[in-house]
């Protein structure tokens, strides 16, 4: 095949995927509306309890960014950017949630080095988070390291008040 049979094929693909997904999208958005107005027809108090639970999702997310920076503020060159708390669906249990850390290490060091420091401080932030709220399943804590010009990501999955690694990029 040449190069603009190719191309033409390539973007007919992509046009009828876009087509399908925008399709898809569409009806899934309508069912969870009709969804909720159905709920709130026939249970008055529907609405009440879901817009409660956002509350004690936006709670829960500013106590655990004021309960993380406390902890890496004893961390040297780490700033916490962003912490964001979502519930965990892949339970049963309503309160227990997934928590995505955003941080910056501003400290010049080694490749190496800030490897090392950067495993460290997750480790210990991950288990003070385990240890303290049985509430989180799972953390994932986002580094940014301006000097070295690299991202790195940790997660764990925490149970009985323990984080255990379950993925690290770098």
């Amino acid at each position: 095949m040449n190069k603009i049979v190719k191309t033409a094929l390539t973007l007919l693909f992509i046009v009828a995927f876009c087509f399908f997904f925008n399709k898809w999208a569409t009806r899934d958005r309508s069912q969870v509306n009709a969804l909720v107005k159905s709920l709130s027809q026939s249970d008055p108090d529907f609405l009440q309890r879901f817009n409660q639970g956002a509350a004690d999702i936006e709670n829960t997310s500013k106590s655990m960014t004021d309960y993380i920076s406390g902890i890496a503020s004893d961390y040297i060159g780490v700033t916490v950017n962003k912490v964001t708390v979502n519930s965990d669906y892949s339970t049963d249990d309503a309160y227990d949630h997934i928590v995505l850390i955003d941080c910056t290490w501003d400290v010049k060091n080694s490749k190496t080095s800030t490897k090392s420091m950067l495993c460290m401080y997750s480790d210990d932030l991950a288990a003070s988070i385990a240890s303290d709220h049985p509430d989180v399943n799972e953390i994932s804590i986002f580094w940014d390291v301006p000097y070295l010009n690299m991202s790195a990501k940790n997660s764990y999955t925490c149970s009985d008040g323990k984080a255990y690694i379950s993925d690290v990029i770098y």
